[in-house]
């Protein structure tokens, strides 16, 4: 198999040996978050609402339903480098379809097929702030390591895919070491 360029977002989550079971059908969470956008907005539009609290509630709602819900919902889906499945558990997905279906199941108003079908530079280059972003390449470890990139609790790391790095990604266990 010719190696493929990856880039992960990685958050500081501890990974679990078994990934857990979902609270709630996938269906449920996403019609919920669809509720809770609706809630905000008609609450963004009320006179005298604090409008940075609500901001800073919505982002809270949304990281947290994509971190602890739609992505784990995914956990044992197969990757396979064509999949494009829209409902956990069947078929097999891709990463950007993962991510773009994720983002799109969270409420982000994006383009499922045109987004998941970039590179995933791009996808991080549209949605992080340029500013704070850190491109390495063809770098040393220790350049990268001792670089103000590692101040952030958000890296995007350049992965290959082998020994079983995304097979172990979705089902929630931790990342095999890969060392070129």
């Amino acid at each position: 198999m010719v190696p493929i360029l990856l880039l992960l977002a990685l958050t500081p989550v501890d990974a679990e040996p078994e990934p857990p079971g979902p609270e709630r059908p996938y269906a449920e969470v996403v019609a919920g978050l669809e509720a809770r956008r609706q809630d905000f907005g008609t609450r963004w539009h009320q006179p005298g609402i604090k409008r940075t609290s609500l901001r800073d509630e919505a982002r809270s709602t949304v990281l947290d339903a994509i971190t602890r819900q739609l992505m784990p919902a995914w956990y044992g889906t197969p990757w396979e480098f064509y999949g494009h499945s829209q409902t956990p558990g069947t078929g097999s997905i891709a990463c950007g379809y993962f991510v773009s279906t994720v983002l799109r199941d969270a409420g982000f108003r994006i383009e499922r097929v045109r987004m998941a079908q970039q590179p995933a530079e791009h996808i991080v280059k549209t949605l992080a702030p340029g500013l704070t972003t850190w491109r390495f390449r063809d770098r040393p470890v220790s350049e990268v390591i001792d670089s103000p990139a590692m101040v952030s609790r958000y890296h995007v790391v350049g992965k290959l895919l082998e020994d079983g790095m995304m097979d172990a990604w979705m089902k929630g266990r931790a990342l095999p070491t890969f060392i070129p």
